[in-house]
Parts: C-alpha cells; structure tokens; sequence
C-alpha cells in the first residue's frame, strides 16, 4: 500500500523534495492579502496536507489532506486553487462523490461549465442522492446551451422534491431558451408561489411573459425583479462556508446571505465579524445596513453611531444615520448627517435627495429648492426632485420661478401629469398677476380631465373657472371635489374646500393655489433599505 501511495502522489505533485512539494495543477495562492488569522488557518491546513504526504498514510487520508485544503481556498473564494486540490483528492479517492461534486462547484464558481460539468456528472453518477448537484449540473448545462441534457437534470430533481423552487426556476429557463413560452410560465407561477420572496424569479416572469406576448405583465413582472436568488438547499456546500473567519471574509459571506434573502444568517456573521475586528468601523456599518435591510431601524442607529465612533468619515453611515433619523421624525439630527456626508463625499446624490426633503419638511424652503437644483443638475431625470423643487419654491413664495420649472418639467416630461397640474393650478389660483392666465389653466385641466377624476383635479378646475368669471360652474366643480373627498373619508380636504367654496358662492376668485400646511410641502423620507455591497469606496449615488 505505501508503494502504491508513493507512486500516486508522485504522479499528481511530482518530485518531493525534503522541505516542499509542488503538485503540476496545484495552485498555492499568496497569503499576504488575507487576515493574520485567516492566513494562519490556510498555512495550517497546507501542513497538514504536507504532514498527511510524507507520512504512510493511505489514499484516503491524503485525499483528506488535499479536500480540507481546497474547502478552505473555497471558502476564501480561491476557485482555482480549490479545484485543483479537489482534483488531487479525487484521484487518491476517485470513488469520494464529495470531492467531485466540490471541484464541480469550484470550477463553476471559477467560471468553467465545461469542466464543471464533468466533475458535477461525476458527483451524481456517484452519489445518486445529491440533488443539489443535479440541480447545479443543470444550470451548468444550460449556460453551455445543452438544454435537453439541463431540463432532464431538473427534472430528475423535481421527482425527488416536485416543490424545488430551483428546479422549477431551472425548468423554465430552459423551456424559454426553447421557445415553450407556456411551460415556462407555469413552472415559474408555483417557483413563486413556493418562494415569494425570491424576487429574481420576477425578472425571468417578465422574459416568459414577453416571449407569450402579454407585455403588460411582462412590465409589471420587471418592476417587481430584485436580486434574491431561489435558495439551493446544500448541506455539502454549507460545511465549506462554515470555515469562513476573519472579520473581511465573515463580511463577505455575510453579504452573500443577504442578496439571497438570508438576512437573520448575515447579521449572526457580521456579529462575528465585530467580535473579531472590534476597532474597525466597517463592520458596525455593515450591520446597521443588514439591520436597515431586516426592518429593525433602532438596532441600524446604533450600528451606524457605533461605526461613526470609531470612524466619523464614513459617509455612508453618515447618510444612513441621517435616513434612520428623518424616518423616526429626528429632522433636524438628520440634516446634520445628510450635511456631513455631503461634505465627505459630494457625489451622494441620495443624501443630496434627502436633505432637500429634510429641509423642506422644515419649512426651510429656499434652502431646499437649492438642494433640489443640485440633485437635478447630477440626476436630471429624478422626476420626484423636480416636483419637490417647484413646491419649494412655491412655499418660497417665488411664484415666476415656481412656474418657469413647471412649464420646463412639462416640455421635458410631457408625459407626466403632475407636472401640467401644477402647472395649471399656477396659472388659476397663483397671487403674482405676471403668473396667472386662466384660460391657458382651462386647457391644461380640461385635457388632464381626459384621463384623471380626483378631487384635487377638480378643484384646479374650479379655480380656474372663477379666474375667467365662470362662478356657477366654478361652484358646481367645487362641489364635485366635496362630494369625491367626503365620500373617500378625507374630512380634513372637506373643511378646506369649503373655504374655497366661500369664495366662489362670494363670486370671489382663488388666489392661493395651495393652502398653509398642505401634505404637499411636507414629502414624506425615503424608505432607506441600505444595500450590502463588497465595497463601500465605490464612489456610486448608491
């Protein structure tokens, strides 16, 4: 047995020498960008493989040897490295399903399906139990376009389990890539129903709706897309991710729960990665992001103070502190932080969005219609700050302003009816004389009237009515909007369109478009989820 061991081992690492060895396909990746205690572990792993070499062990123990170490380079995201030792292992053990169904992962993490698929047919000749590498065979296979050969894989796991998600998901990827519009679609409406929450299967919906013709539900299926992948049970796979330590690496596998939807599993890792860098800032930031993303906003304000105490320049803690404040009605703390990280990253058009919103709920609105010039001049097509900007600058009392932005948020979005309805409600109701032209105000509602029936809309009408005279049917537009925002329970509007009512049964007209402490001038904060990203110095709006 130990002729037949040294033989083998000659074959895969080559000439030993006394200190080292150095299998032909085998990759030792440099330590020095890791962690002190992730190098250690990777150092003692490749001891023990060298201690496993030169000792008469058998096949099986050296195999050991040679997967142990590529489970650790996987787990540190070393594809090629890992699946090189996952090859030594399984030419010492070649009857270990295990190790060919890791080199088969590592292979597709690394961006190989063709070997991959050879190794993932390995694995489930081997071991027949092992849906997820079936599952994992499939989607190999159909990036490779062998579509008969992946629908059969995904088929052979759905007899196992006929409410895999990723089965269904996998089916349907296939029966689109043949032009079986109808099957997809039924595979990817129980997906949906099996995982809600594993919004990615909106966007492939949307493809099969396409393919089907329905486009109207193709769009409504695109906007409802996200990034959470259907989970791929796999205990196999799960044992390797456990090996992850180190504050770096823990974040990393934290944010690739997170994106899958797992975020309770995410925040236990960024926990830990805390416990084990507990002077680096980034990974309280990391935590109040997962904790935003979990709904759970108090625990999300102390991650980000803590990041900020141990480093007040992170920008993004400053911009996510500052949302976690206005949410909870903190608006004057949160524009301190929206400020400060403007200051330290100017090109935070998010925390430039907000500030403005911020600063408007204030009643700070000449600074706010600045905020939203320099969001519109960064994202001109931000239609949200371009109707913040002109009530702004309505509150402003700056009526040929307010109207000049209407008319060129009209001419730039002629689609977008809010705008033309503020518009028209300048030109009825507007105090400046240089403003007002109730007859241009007719036409804008009457045409908006076409496709809108609301109470606001309704009053505009009005108005404009009573600026050309028209007091009757003014009144009668009047009472229309009363009777609409009675009959939907908004008392509030009743009592306010009852003054306006005054004035037209006084055969007065209106010359203010928008009463005192209308919502309008308050818009409500962003509903900040965060995003868990690998970096946060990419310099994006985010």
């Amino acid at each position: 047995m130990r002729a037949t061991v040294v033989a083998l081992l000659f074959l895969l690492a080559g000439c030993r020498g006394a200190q080292e060895s150095r299998a032909p396909d085998l990759i030792h990746p440099p330590l020095d960008a890791f962690e002190a205690e992730v190098q250690q572990q990777l150092m003692d792993e490749r001891a023990r493989l060298d201690a496993a070499l030169q000792s008469p062990a058998s096949n099986t123990e050296a195999a050991e040897a040679y997967g142990r170490l590529g489970m650790h380079y996987h787990a540190y995201r070393m594809f090629e490295a890992a699946a090189a030792c996952y090859r030594n292992a399984e030419r010492l053990a070649p009857r270990e399903a295990r190790w060919s169904y890791f080199a088969g992962v590592a292979l597709e993490d690394a961006g190989q399906p063709g070997p991959a698929a050879e190794a993932l047919q390995r694995a489930v000749e081997l071991d027949l139990e092992n849906t997820a590498a079936r599952l994992r065979l499939g989607r190999v296979l159909l990036e490779l376009d062998r579509l008969d050969e992946a629908d059969a894989r995904f088929a052979e796991a759905l007899q196992r389990d006929p409410d895999d998600a990723a089965a269904l998901v996998g089916r349907a990827r296939a029966a689109l890539r043949r032009d079986r519009a109808a099957e997809a679609l039924t595979s990817l409406q129980r997906a949906l129903e099996i995982a809600p929450a594993s919004n990615s299967i909106h966007y492939h919906l949307a493809l099969a709706y396409r393919a089907a013709g329905d486009l109207e539900r193709a769009e409504r299926h695109l906007e409802l897309q996200g990034p959470i992948q259907v989970a791929l049970h796999d205990p196999a796979m799960e044992q390797v991710r456990n090996l992850v330590t180190g504050s770096r690496a823990l974040r990393d596998r934290a944010v690739t729960l997170a994106r899958s939807g797992r975020m309770g599993e995410a925040i236990a890792l960024l926990q830990r990665s805390i416990a084990a860098s507990p002077s680096d800032a980034t990974g309280p930031y990391y935590l109040g992001v997962a904790f935003l993303k979990h709904g759970r906003p108090q625990d999300a304000a102390a991650a980000f103070r803590r990041a900020l105490e141990l480093d007040p320049h992170l920008d993004r803690a400053q911009f996510f502190l500052g949302s976690v404040l206005a949410q909870s009605g903190e608006d004057d703390r949160a524009v301190s932080h929206f400020e400060r990280a403007l200051e330290l990253h100017s090109g935070l058009t998010a925390a430039r969005f907000e500030l403005a919103k911020t600063l408007q709920r204030l009643g700070r609105h000449d600074e706010a219609a600045l905020r939203y010039e320099q969001v519109l001049r960064a994202a001109p097509g931000n239609r949200e700050a371009r109707l913040g900007r002109q009530f702004a600058l309505i509150a402003s009392g700056r009526w040929q302003p307010a109207t000049a932005a209407a008319r060129g948020d009209v001419e730039s979005f002629p689609e977008e009816p809010a705008y033309a309805h503020v518009l028209a409600r300048l030109l009825a109701a507007a105090p400046d004389d240089e403003v007002r032209d109730g007859n241009e105000s007719l036409l804008i509602s009457e045409e908006l009237a076409r496709t809108m029936r609301n109470a606001d809309l309704a009053q505009t009408r009005a108005m404009a009515l009573a600026e050309v005279g028209r007091f009757d049917e003014a009144r009668e537009w009047q009472r229309a909007a009363i009777d609409v925002a009675r009959r939907a329970g908004r008392d509030t509007l009743v009592e306010r369109m009852a003054k306006r009512m005054a004035l037209y049964e006084s055969r007065e007209p209106c010359r203010q478009p928008w009463l005192a402490g209308d919502p309008i001038f308050s818009p409500a904060p962003g509903n900040i989820s965060g995003e868990l990203t690998a970096s946060t110095e990419d310099g994006s709006d985010g």
